[in-house]
């Protein structure tokens, strides 16, 4: 049936095209020659008007560069990991629900940590915990309650009095040492013992403030001579000795 739909479009076309030429009637074999390229003509033009009028195939190349700029979302062009990689988190203390926790993001904080913690507790003490300090994988996190910082305080200002009373103890200790030492050099330095005028020597009588030698011999003549001193002020009946000197040897001597 094709075959006659066929062969019966050649024929009206070719009619078709004796008729243009003026051929209509002829059988000369010109005649059929010139029909035959005429319809061959016919074809090929219509062949090519059926075509797109334009094709551009795409680069073997450029789809390669493609495919290497579109990469996983998880990792980099070189397959190496991301800045977007989870990271593993250990979290506890005073928040909703203490575990370990994977966390993704490019900037991970503190606070990224306890919102996945579901937030903290009623009874929590943030004031010494830095939410936007940042977090690396395997961190551990702590949040304190209100009781725990309140010790540590405790413990702080508990050392601190112990540093001080320490320091005062030494201080105290140190100050008793010194007064102890001062003491000891007070009785070193202790008035020197009195000189007995009856019975010392010339050497000893000697030590006495303005008593030299002839003054020493002096005492002890007059002494031999006149028997002992019954007071000190008899040693100004000794020649040499007046009321001047006798003033000044007066808190040396004793009978």
């Amino acid at each position: 049936m094709a075959q006659r739909m066929e062969r019966g479009g050649k024929e009206a076309l070719l009619q078709k095209v004796q008729r243009r030429l003026g051929l209509k009637g002829r059988r000369g074999p010109l005649a059929v020659l010139i029909v035959a390229a005429a319809a061959s003509c016919a074809i090929v033009l219509g062949m090519h008007l059926a075509e797109p009028a334009l094709t551009i195939k795409q680069d073997d190349g450029a789809q390669g560069a493609a495919s290497e700029v579109q990469t996983d979302a998880g990792q980099s062009s070189d397959g190496s990991a991301s800045a977007s990689d989870p990271v593993l988190v250990d979290i506890d203390g005073a928040v909703a629900h203490p575990g370990v926790y994977d966390l993704a993001g490019t900037t991970l904080r503190v606070k990224d940590a306890v919102s996945a913690a579901g937030g903290v507790t009623d009874d929590a003490d943030t004031a010494t915990l830095n939410l936007a300090a940042a977090v690396t994988d395997g961190t551990k996190i702590h949040v304190p309650t209100k009781d725990e910082a309140s010790s540590a305080s405790t413990s702080s200002a508990a050392a601190t009095q112990t540093g001080t009373s320490s320091s005062g103890s030494t201080s105290s200790s140190g100050s008793s040492s010194s007064s102890s030492a001062s003491a000891s050099s007070k009785s070193s330095r202790q008035t020197p013992a009195l000189v007995n005028i009856n019975t010392a020597t010339a050497e000893e009588l000697e030590t006495l403030p303005g008593v030299g030698e002839s003054t020493a011999n002096a005492i002890i003549q007059d002494r031999n001579e006149h028997g002992a001193f019954s007071s000190k002020e008899d040693l100004m009946r000794v020649s040499g000795i007046g009321e001047k000197k006798y003033a000044k040897l007066e808190a040396s001597i004793c009978v």
